[in-house]
């Protein structure tokens, strides 16, 4: 028997203002909890009285994550809705990920203005979603932001998450610059452009590209290897560069959910531009940024002209 709906548009808000301020009173350092709406054991009495809901909890141990529980995990048919109560720091102008409570690029708990915060997110199964993060300074932040946490718990209902952030192409572009970057010194051209995906993909068929097909190449693959691709083949149990990803957990994500998982285990595209800048000569660096640019990839290089 499937759970009933939440009856009201504004329970959930209620229920998320309710469930953070149960957890005021604990302090900013406590455990993360994992939250269930389930049936209420003593239910509202009368005639046309709506269907109670309960909450129910998880603590989870130190240094557990809630993703350690929530991946690859489907919600009891019984329950109305999933959430989290986390806990971590913040930094001032950002969105809060309560998945990693970090930035790109530094951690909050370095920032010199950081601040704790405990992030309450609740969804239901008809997909509405109520979240809000309280900060140690008293501010208070009413939808803060997605982030992967907020994904899972759409999965553990069978819900869809957000379309991907960017394409696929995107994806390749980090790779590409991953493995330029990584090679610590002056590369040429024709050894810079055979590091893209497509041309290995290329090499390993049995082709000989010239550089001057990269951009066609690029755009080859970027057309056959979209994130639902690439997402089917790490569900068969393809191995694919850079996705590390099991396949019982690829078939669990949807799309979307499985673009940002990808994405958030890369360096953004700007850090890796500059590492390449590090030790390209501006000839090279030049036609790197041609091809991104050419698929419509376009990351800042400050202080560069190129």
């Amino acid at each position: 028997m499937a759970a009933p709906l939440l009856p009201e548009p504004d329970r959930l808000d209620r229920l998320v203002t309710v469930l953070d301020a149960a957890f005021a009173a604990g302090g900013w350092h406590q455990p993360h909890r994992l939250v269930s709406l389930e049936p209420d054991p003593n239910p509202p009495q009368g005639a046309g009285a709506p269907g109670g809901v309960a909450f129910g909890f998880r603590t989870l141990e130190e240094g557990q994550h809630p993703l350690d529980l929530l991946v690859g995990m489907v919600a009891p048919r019984a329950w109305s809705g999933i959430g989290a109560v986390c806990f971590g720091w913040a930094a001032p102008g950002v969105d809060v990920d309560p998945a990693r409570l970090t930035i790109p690029g530094r951690r909050p708990s370095r920032h010199p203005l950081r601040c704790r915060v405990r992030v309450t997110t609740l969804v239901d199964r008809s997909g509405t979603e109520r979240s809000t993060a309280s900060l140690d300074d008293g501010t208070v932040v009413d939808d803060p932001g997605r982030g992967t946490i907020t994904d899972a718990l759409r999965r553990t209902l069978r819900l869809p998450t957000d379309p991907a952030p960017v394409r696929s192409s995107e994806l390749f572009a980090a790779l590409w610059l991953e493995s330029v970057a990584g090679a610590g010194g002056p590369l040429p051209w024709a050894e810079v452009a055979r590091r893209h995906p497509a041309l290995q993909v290329r090499e390993a068929a049995g082709d000989q590209p010239r550089p001057e097909e990269l951009v066609g190449s690029g755009r080859a693959l970027h057309r056959v290897m979209d994130w639902e691709q690439l997402r089917q083949r790490a569900a068969s149990g393809r191995r694919d560069g850079g996705i590390a990803v099991d396949a019982e957990v690829a078939a669990w994500m949807d799309d979307g959910m499985f673009a940002r998982w990808v994405l958030s285990s890369r360096a953004p595209l700007p850090e890796l531009l500059r590492a390449c800048a590090d030790h390209l000569s501006p000839g090279v660096l030049r036609r790197v940024r041609r091809a991104l640019r050419a698929w419509d990839i376009d990351p800042p290089l400050v202080g560069q002209v190129a």
